[in-house]
């Protein structure tokens, strides 16, 4: 299934759509994309997804000069998938750091300290 949820000006999320889909193919989500936007969906301006392509370019293609940013979620998963198995709490524990930052400062500090960490032993 294919879902779109979105954050109103006022901070409420709201449920946008969701629909059964056969693939996560791009023409799958171009169409689930073409229906949010026929019911009125309008100023997308930042789409936060997992990495398939075919969501990421329909989502460039719909929304001109959208921002995409991929979900955390998985990306830590993927983080912690290449990570050896000796490091994984540690690096979990200061992405979490980065993430959680309250401004752009304090994450450029976390990322940092991050990469100094692990620079050599586990590039």
């Amino acid at each position: 299934a294919l879902m779109a949820s979105g954050i109103r000006a006022d901070g409420v999320r709201e449920i946008l759509g969701i629909q059964i889909g056969d693939s996560e193919s791009f023409a799958t989500w171009d169409d689930f994309f073409r229906g949010l936007k026929a019911r009125g969906l309008k100023g997308v301006w930042w789409v936060i997804s997992d990495r398939h392509a075919g969501l990421v370019e329909a989502a460039r293609q719909q929304f001109q000069g959208v921002a995409w940013q991929r979900c955390q979620v998985h990306l830590m998963r993927n983080l912690l998938g290449h990570t050896p198995s000796r490091h994984r709490a540690e690096v979990a524990a200061l992405a979490k750091r980065i993430f959680q930052a309250h401004d752009i400062a304090e994450a450029r500090t976390h990322l940092a300290a991050f990469v100094t960490r692990f620079a050599k032993s586990a590039p």
